[in-house]
């Protein structure tokens, strides 16, 4: 299988190549900020990097809003079973994509955004039964899926994102600093999810769901920081926004104020 998905990846990549050589030979720029001048290739990276990172600080929103329910539910997953099960499921799907295509440093980073792609398709594709309802095959698969795709995300903040090369500046460090905070707090926000399946005493109804949203607010912060989206963090002066920069923050804003009414929803039920 993974032979397959290897074939595929290249596939991929010499499809873009010849894309990008249609692109210069038709001389359309596609530089946004006369800042910096990366290559094609790492600019496709870094907008998988935004995109991920983006999709992970919208998700439990989305879920909520588009659900029909007043009531917060006590996983993301159980919103499969509402009228948000489109976004949800879409949003697996798309993320899955971006991780199987994703250029790691090496053969084994690729391989395990592979095996966290994979992971995220197994979770649009076995959901978890409904609130209140005995856990079935689907369910377990569900939950060893998931739980081993933010496994694979934490190892990228803490052992991939942080690898270093040549001078190391003081932004590099500051750039560390957030993977690193990001792994850790996925990390702790797992074994806490965890927690109620070892540890049997009474925990607040919205338990799971309140350190899912946490861990893909670390998740999607580490991510936009991958893609340059922070622009204090960026190691060329900047001149101008680039649109990476501009969708960073946009994000970064529109996640500060649906944390406060998301706050607003999951503190009563505490």
């Amino acid at each position: 299988m993974f032979g397959l998905i290897d074939f595929s990846r290249k596939s991929f990549k010499v499809s873009f190549d010849r894309y990008l050589e249609h692109f210069r030979r038709n001389s359309m720029s596609t530089s946004l900020s006369s800042s910096s001048t990366p290559s094609e290739r790492s600019r496709l990276q870094q907008i998988i990097n935004l995109l991920v990172g983006i999709m992970g600080f919208v998700l439990p929103a989305a879920l909520y809003y588009f659900s029909g329910e007043t009531d917060l539910r006590g996983s993301m997953s159980s919103y499969y079973h509402t009228d948000s099960k489109p976004i949800f499921i879409g949003y697996l799907i798309i993320l899955g994509f971006l991780l199987i295509i994703y250029q790691g440093y090496g053969r084994i980073d690729n391989l395990l955004s592979v095996t966290a792609g994979l992971s995220a398709w197994a979770v649009a594709l076995f959901p978890t039964v409904d609130s209140g309802l005995p856990r079935d095959l689907a369910g377990y698969v569900h939950v060893v899926a998931s739980t081993l795709l933010f496994l694979i995300i934490a190892y990228f903040c803490l052992r991939i994102f942080t690898k270093r090369s040549g001078v190391i500046t003081s932004k590099k460090i500051w750039r560390d600093r957030v993977y690193k905070l990001s792994g850790y707090v996925i990390l702790f926000s797992l074994a806490m999810i965890a927690l109620p399946n070892v540890w049997e005493r009474s925990y607040p109804t919205n338990w799971t769901f309140g350190f899912e949203y946490l861990t893909n607010t670390a998740f999607g912060l580490a991510w936009i920081t991958k893609a340059n989206g922070i622009f204090f963090l960026n190691e060329d002066p900047i001149s101008r926004w680039t649109l990476r920069e501009f969708l960073g923050y946009l994000a970064l804003m529109v996640y500060i104020v649906i944390s406060f009414y998301m706050i607003a929803v999951i503190t009563p039920a505490f």
